[in-house]
């Protein structure tokens, strides 16, 4: 290991070299109050091996899975990219253009996730990577990993309220829907420089159920409205109400922006 590159509340993430021939890797190693749950260390294993099947050009390579020295670890392809979280802390609102391109992305490597029956869970500004207008996505499910586990008896939670889709608050397991909601609110963010809901974690999480975000050109009047419809249709409470792709919601977007008529799927 050759330093810390970052931390959240399953991993710790170090830059590293592969023993065989000294590439750069990112290891990632699970806390250790987490590897004490024999079933918590199974599912983790499990959805690790799903994301080694992932092979999309903005998905992030993973490569194995493992324990050694009693520590559970993950490897993933190094990147010299850095958190969209960082990047929009910067330069949020992101010209509408930027926006779309990334959305385009962003959607590409979740539909063909949902393509293979994967869900992320925990899609955040954290989990997305960027370098020079393109973004990767990683950690396809790992939040998945603590749920019925001795962990979640203690009320030990993963994620972050913000992009959370009002059916995970209420406690229903990742879906596409959910998703594609936490999708939304990354392209609100990046619209706008805010989230749609923020402040403390209870506050925030009661807003997601009950509340109603500001439109985004009432935050950025340069924006159109219509931009504005098609995020907020991504931010409905109700799943069915949602674009149902991500590739459906970044051609509305697309066209909201143009200011031509949207095309409705029949």
């Amino acid at each position: 290991m050759e330093a810390e590159v970052g931390r959240d509340d399953l991993t710790i993430a170090y830059r590293a070299r592969r023993a065989s021939d000294g590439t750069p890797v990112l290891l990632k190693v699970v806390a250790p109050q987490f590897t004490f749950d024999a079933w918590f260390v199974r599912r983790f294993k499990d959805a690790v091996r799903r994301n080694i099947y992932l092979e999309h050009p903005h998905i992030i390579r993973t490569l194995e899975v493992g324990e050694r020295d009693e520590l559970l670890y993950m490897v993933q392809e190094w990147l010299d990219a850095e958190p969209l979280a960082d990047y929009l802390s910067r330069n949020a609102p992101l010209p509408v253009t930027e926006v779309i391109a990334l959305v385009k992305q962003i959607a590409a490597a979740l539909d063909y996730a949902h393509s293979k029956a994967i869900r992320h869970g925990d899609l955040t500004g954290d989990n997305i990577f960027i370098r020079d207008g393109q973004v990767w996505l990683s950690d396809f499910g790992l939040t998945q990993t603590t749920e019925g586990t001795s962990l979640a008896k203690k009320g030990f939670a993963v994620g972050n309220p913000a992009y959370l889709a009002p059916e995970r608050v209420r406690g229903e397991s990742p879906s596409r829907p959910a998703d594609l909601y936490a999708l939304g609110v990354l392209t609100y963010q990046m619209l706008t420089g805010q989230l749609p809901f923020d402040g403390e974690p209870a506050a925030v999480l009661h807003a997601q159920v009950y509340e109603q975000p500001a439109p985004p050109h009432t935050l950025r009047p340069a924006l159109r409205p219509a931009i504005s419809d098609v995020v907020l249709r991504m931010l409905s409470k109700g799943l069915e109400l949602r674009h149902t792709t991500g590739a459906e919601f970044a051609r509305a977007l697309q066209v909201a922006a143009e200011g031509s008529a949207p095309v409705r799927p029949i």
